[in-house]
């Protein structure tokens, strides 16, 4: 018999996210990228939507604290996967962009996206998979600070 905390949502989306995290990197380093850790994720998925951002918006988006996003943007930078530029209204504020490197990895992540997508949630349906996908988006929408 399972015990309470196995049957939870929370233990559950760990154990996801876990899997997903440790097959996204087997996958990545697959590919040659050895220096890549999931939680850069946070800096990728908002920049491949829109480059140029600073690190108080990306600590926005992704609900991170400025310090944490600091330290990606930090390491990102000295792998050589984005720069940082002096926003040319105000010289305090420094905004990131992907370079090429970093642009090359929207089509990989992309692409792992959906190959992750099919394993993991390859059981459901279509419909199902669509359903648990919109009904995370909408408990990620109720807790927007």
């Amino acid at each position: 018999m399972k015990q309470k905390y196995q049957k939870s949502l929370g233990y559950a989306l760990s154990q996801v996210t876990r899997v997903w995290n440790q097959r996204f990197m087997d996958i990545l380093r697959s590919k040659g990228y050895y220096n890549l850790k999931p939680s850069f994720c946070a800096v990728f998925f908002p920049l491949f939507e829109n480059d140029g951002q600073s690190a108080s918006e990306l600590a926005r988006a992704t609900k991170m604290t400025k310090q944490t996003i600091g330290i990606y943007v930090r390491e990102l930078h000295q792998r050589g996967y984005i720069k940082l530029v002096n926003d040319a209204r105000d010289k305090r504020v420094r905004r990131i962009f992907l370079t090429a490197k970093g642009s090359m990895l929207q089509k990989i992540f992309e692409s792992t996206n959906l190959t992750l997508s099919k394993e993991i949630c390859g059981h459901l349906h279509t419909n199902e998979s669509l359903q648990l996908s919109m009904l995370l988006e909408k408990c990620l929408a109720s807790n927007k600070k």
